[in-house]
């Protein structure tokens, strides 16, 4: 990161890695830039990004992260593979447990990231029926989930 981050934010670059940032400006500066406060206050990034694990089918991508007990998938994959868009407005169907944002690191890079619980996924290809939800959902319950839990 070549530029001050008082730049960054200004040319509007997301500040996402708080854990690495904040250590070096506090060492230089005492205090961080109020930009950057503003910046980092509003993604609220968990200092700990989760690492995701990539399945795919149909050419199309799931990331997957194993959270707790419980794996929780990317909604936007999801609604990729369902051939819908699951956004906001489409989970509100969901119990607030079966949806979270989460800080997930995927192709090296780190983005706040709106993902289902098993339950929550289940849920949506029920809500959202298609002939084609049938094998998807054969997919994640045979393939994909035995695959997080292993390892």
């Amino acid at each position: 990161m070549g530029q001050p981050l008082a730049q960054m934010a200004v040319l509007g670059v997301v500040v996402v890695q708080q854990h690495r940032i904040r250590p070096r400006f506090a060492e230089h500066q005492g205090v961080l830039h109020a930009a950057t406060q503003r910046a980092l206050a509003h993604y609220q990034v968990d200092p700990e990004p989760l690492n995701s694990r990539i399945f795919v089918r149909h050419r199309l991508q799931l990331r997957v992260v194993w959270l707790g007990d419980q794996m929780w998938c990317c909604a936007r994959d999801l609604g990729r593979l369902m051939g819908r868009t699951l956004g906001r407005k489409g989970l509100a169907k969901l119990d607030a447990d079966q949806h979270q944002q989460l800080p997930i690191r995927s192709h090296g890079a780190v983005q706040d990231t709106l993902m289902l619980s098993e339950s929550g996924a289940y849920a949506m290809l029920l809500y959202h029926y298609h002939p084609e939800n049938r094998h998807l959902r054969q997919w994640l319950t045979h393939e994909v989930v035995p695959a997080m839990r292993c390892g």
